[in-house]
């Protein structure tokens, strides 16, 4: 049967309107129902329809219908629909997540899905172009943060080379609007303009350019050409500078309604200066080149000339400071001379010891002996309060990976040393371990933070330098906390103690510091047979020890004497061994594994206890 034929003007005017409002209800209704559905109701639309691809085709009939002939109105609906389809997605995606990527993993599994996939990538690039309202673009844009790590994997290079143009355009345009200058720094003022983009909606097109870089590392070419790290360095210039303009916060003064004010626009500006960190530090992480032009656009100045700026944005909620943080660790992630260049410190003023509070490794110092915890004039919180809050503890953790990396390398180890920023954390981990110990209250915050402590500890100790300056300044202090390592019931505290000692252990100046391992020789059998004979084995552990055992004694009389005199020892290794020995040959598990990988590391665990009652006993 024939349908009657419908003039363009009716289509355009009336019918294709209609349809519009039709799908827009549809939608509203749909993702209405996806927010109250339960785990059977959204597994059946992800694996028994397929409604997700409708919704990427109907993106690219909508963007194909897109005419400048049509009205405003109905171009309006258009876009209506197109972040509508967006918006459900978005909302698929996330309960397919939520099911632990079981139905994430189907959609784009075939060779037709994948198609699909690689055609909407196509679609979206041409529907972030300029040409296109810019809320409308920043709204949809999130498609790319939750949909296109799959469909990039099945892309041409250049289709998601000309998308990553389109996001870091967008990016640029919504993020280039100038905040408060001096000429307009008054105190009825202190408000962003009207044509300043929300941060929600920056957070968005940020998102959504990390996404892009992490999928595909080549498209740093195109962050290069487009000189994206340059501009987020001078915008984070430009709102440092209208924070100090606009003088900061509140502060000690009477809480007006101005005060109030001031604070809310601060830390709007804190915000925006988050965002740019987070990109830069998607555009340097591992990028020798980025990491570079990082260091000579100032970025590590930056950082330092602002950090109490960043202290009170955090004391007042903000993730400035801790974003700051993980930009220092991707700047300085595989890179000596970026490590090296954290040394850096600025001019003493008055009543100021040169390189200490000024300095950056001091600052972090004490971000990570301290818990997080910032030591700041005007902070809002009770006086009774001592305990640290857990936005305290990743602040404090964010630190000790830095200084994870930054450690090493010698200059900056010899420099933690001769300031004493390495005796405060040893003096503090020694109080804090002790603390644990004495109660039965567990902590997670706290054992996760000494976990982090002692990672620090382990990267001086790989350093011959570093192991060299532990012997010599805090031999006793390191029997102690070896030994209470060993004996938390903390799994990442004890793997990240044995680590430490591990490290120390394999450095060439063991042999003539040998008097502190007399004592720890039985603690590290009597922690190895511990964990061999409990109900899941730490295997790590169990290695990290083994390795240290077979250093100890490999080429050194002391050692191997020190064992031999102690036959219970010796007969509590070989009880270790010959559990392995019944793992490895019989594949009879005498004891629980924590994960399939720990078994892998049984070969390793047993060459090297072998091989340390073979070189005692012969």
């Amino acid at each position: 049967m024939l349908l009657p034929c419908c003039d363009k003007a009716a289509w355009r005017d009336s019918l294709f309107p209609a349809m519009l409002d039709l799908m827009i209800e549809l939608l509203n209704l749909f993702q209405a129902i996806c927010h109250g559905a339960d785990f059977d109701q959204v597994n059946f639309f992800l694996m028994h329809t397929t409604l997700q691809y409708q919704l990427m085709e109907l993106v690219s009939d909508i963007h194909a219908s897109l005419d400048d002939a049509l009205s405003n109105a109905t171009k309006q609906k258009q876009y209506e629909v197109l972040d509508l389809c967006a918006g459900t997605l978005s909302i698929l995606l996330v309960q397919a997540f939520d099911q632990k990527g079981e139905c994430t993993s189907a959609l784009f599994g075939t060779p037709t899905k994948s198609a699909i996939g690689t055609n909407f990538v196509g679609v979206v690039e041409k529907l972030l172009q300029s040409r296109h309202p810019v809320e409308f673009r920043l709204s949809f844009s999130r498609v790319i943060s939750l949909l296109m790590p799959g469909s990039l994997k099945s892309s041409n290079g250049s289709a998601v080379n000309v998308l990553c143009y389109a996001v870091l355009d967008l990016y640029q345009e919504v993020t280039e609007s100038r905040p408060l200058s001096t000429s307009t720094a008054t105190s009825t003022q202190l408000e962003l303009p009207d044509h300043v983009f929300p941060l929600s909606s920056i957070r968005r097109v940020s998102s959504a350019l990390q996404i892009l870089l992490e999928a595909s590392p080549s498209l740093l070419q195109v962050v290069r050409i487009k000189r994206g790290l340059s501009f987020a360095l001078t915008s984070i210039k430009e709102y440092f500078s209208a924070i100090r303009i606009a003088g900061g916060f509140g502060g000690k003064r009477t809480r007006s309604t101005h005060s109030n004010a001031q604070d809310t626009y601060v830390v709007d500006l804190c915000g925006r200066i988050q965002t740019h960190m987070e990109i830069i530090s998607a555009i340097i992480g591992g990028n020798k080149e980025n990491q570079r032009l990082a260091k000579d656009g100032g970025l590590l100045s930056v950082i330092l000339s602002n950090w109490n700026i960043m202290k009170a944005a955090h004391v007042r909620g903000s993730q400035l400071l801790l974003r700051a943080t993980h930009l220092l660790a991707n700047y300085a992630y595989d890179n000596d001379r970026g490590r090296s260049s954290m040394l850096i410190s600025l001019p003493s003023g008055p009543g100021k010891a040169a390189g200490r509070d000024n300095a950056l490794l001091s600052l972090l110092f004490g971000l990570a002996s301290t818990r997080g915890e910032v030591s700041f004039p005007h902070r809002q919180t009770p006086s009774s309060a001592n305990t640290s809050t857990a936005v305290d503890v990743a602040l404090s953790n964010a630190a000790c990976q830095v200084l994870k990396g930054v450690m090493l390398n010698t200059e900056c180890v010899l420099s933690s040393v001769k300031t004493g920023l390495v005796s405060k954390m040893v003096d503090s981990l020694q109080d804090r371990l002790k603390q644990t110990m004495q109660t039965s209250k567990i902590n997670h915050l706290e054992n996760e933070n000494l976990a982090h402590m002692l990672s620090v500890l382990c990267s001086i100790a790989c350093n011959e330098d570093g192991a060299r300056v532990l012997y010599t300044n805090w031999a006793t202090v390191l029997t102690i906390v070896f030994k209470d390592a060993m004996h938390a019931s903390d799994e990442a505290v004890r793997r990240s103690g044995c680590l430490f000692l591990r490290n120390l252990a394999l450095s060439n100046v063991t042999k003539n510091n040998f008097g502190i391992w007399e004592d720890l020789l039985d603690e590290v059998v009597a922690t190895s047979v511990m964990v061999t004979s409990t109900v899941g084995v730490d295997m790590t552990t169990l290695r990290y020890l083994s390795a240290a055992l077979w250093s100890l004694v490999y080429d050194n009389q002391k050692a191997r004497a020190l064992l031999l005199s102690r036959p219970t020892a010796l007969q509590s290794l070989q009880q270790v061994l010959t559990s392995l020995e019944s793992v490895t040959c019989s594949q009879s598990n005498t004891f629980t594994l924590h994960e399939f990988t720990d078994s892998e590391q049984i070969p390793e665990i047993f060459e090297n206890l072998r091989r340390v009652l073979m070189i005692v006993q012969d």
